[in-house]
């Protein structure tokens, strides 16, 4: 049940709240004291529990909403309501810088980089005497103008029940389902559509939802706690008490426009997920006279925010591609066109840079030269999301589904990366299609208990949320149990038939033979043939390059 949390919480805090005028003044500020910390705890659980990322910042960007705050109060004698706006204002513009480099990083990096960050700041304040007092800390004028601790905690215990209701919202919504996606694996969330870049910056907008700092009653003279110290943003003392808060910002969005402008590479989308504007060129997303209804959905308008013009009318075009990694050429010079209704068998011997031309082709890996082109369209520079937008879908080589998510929410993730969709329509649409995969009846299981034929069916139908004009499925037949190959060669097969175009990588030469229209040899980074599958297997070129001759 959603919200659940928030409805215990307040059964269990009625006593307090009706008796806490009996409470004497230290517990009173015990209490206070552990709302607002149970207010950093939901919040962080966004960054650690659902997107699966651990920064030891939290407290720092605390301390400058706390601490900007107080400053303004004292200094310049702002209301401490204004005091709080600006406290939080900062926090965002520091947010931002921090979010900005922060992006670049993840797992024990990430953890590092906070770390240093969350030290810088709490040296700076508890150091700093001339203007934070240092270890002494600051005092302000009061929130409210009584002598008792009570409005502050009913003011704590309504910030609290208000920052879990908004945690649970934004759990169960779709930015909560992307969160979890992009924990579990944030190449498959790119390839299902999600912005994971920007899906961070949203996260880290949640830290705390509420301006800051936050202000608690203190009455006389005190010791401070050591662990208010070591956050650097409280102790006891006369007057009244800083405790600061605050949120990372938008700033390192813009920044990021910025940048790839200047570089030369089209502007991202503003939203957390690729929008799709209509547009002509890639509007057509299903050959004319085919109007067979396709699994998964009817087609819809792609976006066209790619760069200038070429010739051709491919689908996909890679151009003179090169890929190296270190002194290893993965990807020399290859030219590839995929039209509108292919079916074509990618094939080589291992090592042969096939995964690495999918890679290119589907934005998971920018050439090292060489131009990639959608609907005639540059596209070099654009990201993996944004490829899926335009309806470039594609499975793995190894299987990457969100495990930990069921079969049912693997299929939301990239129905709902889609501009208008709605929770319901996509559900609906997502069980038709776990029908013609026949997959249906495990919806509610676990994607990582499903069998490995069971597994690649769920990362083609996920692919096929998207709406795809083009699908590139890496090795779909591997490690596959021979009734369920049977199931996925049927299933491509009706895909083609209903007018999907389709490029499929795999060893099975039997498979591939079965079903492709046009069949690529590779090997040693090159393409060595192209053609029907007939003229290609009689290729002598191709026979020396697999007898290793």
């Amino acid at each position: 049940m959603r919200g659940l949390h928030v409805y215990v919480l307040l059964a269990a805090a009625v006593p307090l709240l009706a008796y806490a005028h009996l409470l004497n003044s230290y517990w009173m500020h015990v209490a206070i004291i552990a709302m607002f910390y149970g207010i950093l705890t939901a919040s962080w659980s966004l960054l650690a529990g659902y997107v699966g990322l651990f920064s030891l910042g939290h407290m720092a960007f605390a301390s400058v909403g706390g601490y900007t705050s107080a400053l303004l109060v004292n200094w310049y004698g702002l209301p401490v309501p204004l005091g709080m706006a600006a406290g939080l204002a900062l926090c965002g513009a520091v947010g931002g810088l921090i979010g900005w480099v922060c992006l670049r990083m993840s797992g024990p990096y990430l953890a590092i980089f906070t770390l240093g960050f969350s030290e810088i700041v709490r040296i700076t304040f508890s150091t700093e005497d001339q203007v934070t007092a240092g270890m002494a800390g600051l005092h302000t004028a009061p929130l409210f103008l009584t002598g008792s601790r009570l409005p502050y905690l009913y003011t704590a215990f309504g910030l609290l029940v208000f920052s879990l209701a908004v945690m649970g919202a934004v759990a169960h919504s779709r930015w909560g389902l992307f969160f979890r996606a992009v924990r579990e694996d944030e190449q498959a969330a790119a390839a299902s559509g999600v912005g994971v870049a920007r899906l961070r910056i949203l996260r880290a907008l949640h830290r705390d939802p509420h301006p800051q700092p936050r202000v608690a009653g203190s009455h006389g003279r005190g010791r401070g706690h050591d662990g208010d110290r070591r956050d650097g943003a409280d102790s006891h003392g006369r007057g009244r008490r800083v405790r600061g808060g605050g949120a990372a910002g938008v700033p390192a969005d813009l920044r990021a426009v910025a940048a790839r402008v200047l570089r030369g590479h089209p502007a991202p989308d503003h939203a957390l997920c690729p929008q799709r504007p209509a547009d002509a060129d890639l509007a057509a997303v299903r050959p004319p006279g085919r109007g067979a209804r396709r699994p998964g959905g009817a087609p819809e308008r792609r976006p066209g925010r790619v760069a200038h013009m070429t010739d051709g009318g491919a689908l996909v075009h890679g151009a003179t591609l090169r890929k190296r990694f270190g002194g290893i050429v993965a990807v020399d010079a290859v030219e590839l066109t995929v039209a509108e209704g292919d079916l074509i068998g990618l094939i080589g011997p291992n090592g042969s840079g096939k995964t690495t031309l999918i890679n290119l082709l589907t934005g998971h890996l920018t050439p090292d030269a060489g131009e990639v082109y959608l609907r005639g369209r540059r596209a070099n520079g654009l990201p993996a999301h944004a490829f899926a937008a335009h309806g470039v879908a594609r499975t793995f080589q190894l299987t990457q589904l969100f495990g930990r998510m069921t079969v049912l929410e693997n299929m939301l993730v990239p129905g709902l990366t889609r501009p208008r969709s709605t929770w319901g329509a996509v559900t609906k649409r997502a069980r038709t299609t776990l029908e013609f995969l026949n997959l249906a009846h495990l919806e509610h299981l676990s994607a990582k208990n499903l069998s490995g034929g069971q597994q690649k069916l769920l990362e083609l139908g996920r692919a096929l949320m998207l709406d795809p004009v083009i699908l590139f499925l890496d090795e779909p037949f591997a490690g596959v149990h021979p009734l369920l190959r049977g199931e996925l060669i049927k299933r491509i097969q009706q895909l083609h038939q209903s007018g999907r175009t389709l490029v499929v990588v795999d060893h099975d030469m039997e498979s591939i033979l079965r079903i492709a229209r046009r069949l690529v040899v590779m090997a040693r980074g090159r393409k060595l043939a192209d053609g029907p599958p007939a003229q290609v297997r009689a290729d002598q070129t191709v026979l020396a390059a697999y007898s290793g001759l």
